[in-house]
């Protein structure tokens, strides 16, 4: 091993393993530049922020010594130096741009500021900082004998950062372009300047370095502020000030689970918490410790072999507990319920895994104690389903901190959606984008993305429609409000893929009558989110849940579909015998799941049809499973009252039969009665009906109102089927005709739209036909629960 003797003026080539990148730097003592380092503990060096810009790397990472006493320094012929920022001490920060220093703006005047340094004459009082005057003698490189001066001392290569005090403000460059005597290749060498070194400033080629102008340029995380505010006290705080935290006796967790449902942005918060984390924490300096992140994928550490996957666990810890011992650590594991998962439904190759992870997640410090805060790392795993990770591991001192990222609010979805709109070619207005979002609920950000992708198809498709047909086809395509609403139509939440879910089409228009009706479910549903402040300021309390009775066939259906569609919420239809099972405790937990995704998916509408197959009176209860899932129900409905865009709508044919505690205030405390149509409802039910078929539409009108005079005691399914018999009964006639005239039936029929109509003849026939089928019995028991509740 050769021993070389380190002094003053040194010259030492320096390589980043990481980075692959090199730079050449100069070993200086301290003394003899008669600066005190005196609180510099012994075997340790400063190296300065430039050489860390060379290399591409951040403090304390380790790179390569290479002391060569052959290395040769090469007088340079010429330089260009690239101008990258300045700094601006009334701001404390690095620009690059000029700015006017009264405007807060500098959005607007980015675009303009290097314009401005091209004028033929500046008015030098234009208040802009740097001043005019100060960007002109930096083009015209005045002060060539100054840079010389300065860097005469400094090795310089091709991508050097250096640091020069031009004019009273500190300014920053890198070394383009360096000129000088040819040499060997396999010699190692270096530049310097002398007096005859031609310096050139370049300012329009600059390249920019600064770092919060990269940070500017990551992607949105919408809805993570409070994510972030954990992250940095509970996690990032104690790891890099410990001696600080500990007096206080805040610790690190041993481990952070992050869960929530898929596509929220889990795996991208921890990406930026490697890239940005240094932005969570205000005061850190440099030369202050600085945290090593690894990033795991769980599959990555299964293994086909008998007990491979358990080594590359232990290999994983041990690989941390290496870096640990220099430097904290966070070690992102994605996925990590694949590895973890409850020894209560794994097999044994899952129990092996999981003890894996209790005995190093214990002990991955050599004598390491949670609550001596001799730890110095923390393991962050990501999950969809945080109950089906092992409860052993949920203890303090493991996975002992855990954080939901939820479905982005109204607010966050809409940033995420102009963000993710600002590259893409479109002709939406701010006010089409919002129309847009209002529709999005309970997307996440893959949702948007995915919204996106569909709009850009349906155009696409569009376009080559039109170019087949040999229209006119846009040169530039450009994304509309229209590709947008269809994609809608079959682009759906995340969280509400698995469940059999139906987005309705209904709208109050399209439901004949029940004026009265509609006004109280707009009042229970669509108003306190319209208008959310009014009802706020008169503490008006928003039902909770809604019952909806009466005889069947009276739009009970429609009308909850119509409150999904109108309000713009996702909607969850099920029917009460969907959730029983003949297996105990699965009818409880499909409803715990079904409460739990509409409470994620919110604003939501959970619409139980025939809910009194499963919430019956528990006094005439037969069965042990159907009060177990009503009293599920109302534990469940009790849990909703916190959140406010979640509403529970049930309908029945037999309110008699729900149980008392299910119809209290706070749970289904809204009780609206659908009665058969009166002769108003009738008649508008007709005229929806007969206006979707080849009817006279002058006659329509009339049509509906003698229709509807002779329809008492029908409901409004019973209406419809009236129409669609007309309609039936018009193509049994045709039909005939045809055969009597023996024409091609099939040719006939392709004429019927052309010449055949449903007559009023056709609708009496009908009627003739289908009686109403509610009985007065049914009514009258109707009319005396009515009663008997003081509803109207």
């Amino acid at each position: 091993m050769r021993r070389h003797e380190i002094s003053h003026e040194t010259p030492v080539f320096i390589r980043s393993p990481d980075t692959d990148k090199s730079a050449f730097v100069i070993f200086r003592n301290a003394t003899q530049c008669e600066t005190d380092y005196s609180y510099i503990k012994q075997n340790e060096a400063l190296i300065s922020e430039e050489v860390l810009y060379k290399l591409g790397i951040s403090w304390n990472t380790k790179v390569v010594l290479d002391i060569n006493t052959d290395i040769i320094p090469i007088n340079a012929i010429s330089v260009t130096l690239n101008y990258l920022e300045f700094y601006n001490s009334k701001t404390g920060s690095w620009q690059r741009k000029p700015k006017l220093e009264n405007d807060s703006n500098s959005s607007n005047n980015d675009d303009k500021s290097f314009k401005l340094l091209d004028r033929k004459s500046a008015n030098k009082d234009d208040g802009f900082f740097p001043s005019l005057s100060w960007w002109e003698q930096l083009i015209q490189c005045d002060d060539e004998l100054y840079i010389k001066s300065i860097l005469s001392r400094s090795p310089l290569d091709v991508g050097s950062i250096v640091k020069l005090n031009k004019n009273g403000i500190l300014t920053k460059f890198e070394v383009s372009d360096i000129a000088g005597q040819k040499v060997k290749k396999y010699v190692d060498c270096f530049y310097r300047i002398n007096e005859s070194t031609k310096i050139t400033v370049s300012v329009t080629a600059a390249e920019l370095h600064n770092k919060q102008e990269k940070i500017n340029s990551t992607i949105n995380l919408g809805g993570m502020s409070s994510q972030l505010d954990i992250l940095k006290w509970h996690v990032l705080y104690p790891l890099i000030y410990r001696e600080k935290s500990s007096k206080i006796s805040l610790y690190p967790p041993g481990g952070v689970l992050l869960y929530g449902p898929p596509g929220c942005g889990k795996t991208l918060l921890c990406k930026w918490l490697r890239e940005n984390y240094n932005l969570l924490i205000d005061s850190l300096k440099d030369g202050e410790i600085e945290i090593h992140f690894k990033m795991v994928q769980s599959t990555d550490l299964i293994s086909t072999i008998v007990g491979g996957t358990e080594h590359n666990i232990v290999n994983l810890f041990d690989d941390i507990k290496d870096i640990s011992r220099t430097q904290p650590c966070i070690c992102v594991i994605d996925e990590i319920d694949i590895l973890c998962k409850s020894r209560d439904q794994g097999d044994s190759f899952n129990h092996r895994n999981v003890t894996a992870f209790l005995n190093n997640m214990d002990g991955i410090n050599e004598n390491g104690n949670y609550f001596k805060n001799e730890r110095n790392y923390v393991i962050i795993g990501t999950t969809n389903d945080i109950d089906t990770i092992d409860l052993a591991l949920r203890r303090p001192g493991r996975f002992d901190l855990e954080i939901e990222v939820g479905v982005p609010n109204n607010s966050d979805r809409l940033d995420i959606l102009k963000k993710l709109l600002n590259d893409l070619d479109h002709t939406l207005t701010n006010d089409d984008v919002i129309y847009i979002n209002d529709f999005c609920q309970a997307f996440v950000g893959a949702d948007i993305k995915a919204l996106i992708t569909n709009a850009a198809r349906d155009r696409f498709n569009k376009c080559r429609k039109q170019y087949t047909a040999g229209a006119l086809v846009d040169e530039k395509p450009q994304l509309t409000r229209d590709n947008f609403m269809e994609a809608l139509k079959y682009t759906k939440p995340s969280a509400l893929k698995e469940l059999t879910i139906e987005i309705p089409k209904v709208k109050w228009d399209d439901i004949g009558g029940y004026q009265n009706v509609k006004s109280i479910l707009k009042e229970c549903v669509e108003y306190p989110r319209l208008y959310s402040g009014v009802y706020q300021q008169l503490h008006v309390q928003i039902p909770s849940g809604i019952l909806l009775y009466g005889p069947p066939g009276c739009c009970k259906t429609l009308l909850a579909k119509a409150v999904a569609t109108e309000s713009h919420m996702n909607f969850i239809s099920v029917k009460g015998p969907e959730l029983l099972s003949k297996w105990v405790g699965e009818s409880e937990r499909a409803i715990r799941n079904l409460f739990h995704k509409a409470r994620v998916n919110a604003p939501c509408v959970i619409f139980f049809d025939e809910i009194d197959s499963i919430a019956t009176s528990r006094d005439t209860c037969e069965t042990g499973v159907t009060s177990r899932v009503l009293s599920q129900i109302l534990n469940e409905m009790d849990g909703i009252n916190n959140v406010k865009q979640v509403v529970v709508i049930a309908a029945t044919n037999r309110p008699d039969l729900l149980d008392s505690a299910l119809l209290r205030p706070g749970r289904l405390d809204r009780l609206i009665y659908i009665s058969l149509p009166d002769i108003n409802a009738r008649r508008q039910i007709f005229r929806i009906y007969l206006g979707k078929l080849p009817v006279d539409k002058n006659e329509l009108d009339t049509l509906s109102e003698d229709m509807a005079h002779v329809t008492q005691g029908y409901s409004g399914a019973e209406i419809a089927l009236i129409c669609n018999e007309a309609a039936m009964i018009a193509l049994r006639e045709y039909i005939a005709d045809c055969k009597r005239s023996k024409k091609d039936v099939v040719d006939a029929l392709e004429m019927l739209k052309l010449t055949k109509k449903v007559s009023g003849d056709h609708v009496k026939a009908a009627i003739d036909q289908i009686k109403p089928r509610t009985k007065p019995e049914t009514i009258e028991f109707y009319q005396k629960y009515n009663k008997q509740h003081g509803i109207k």
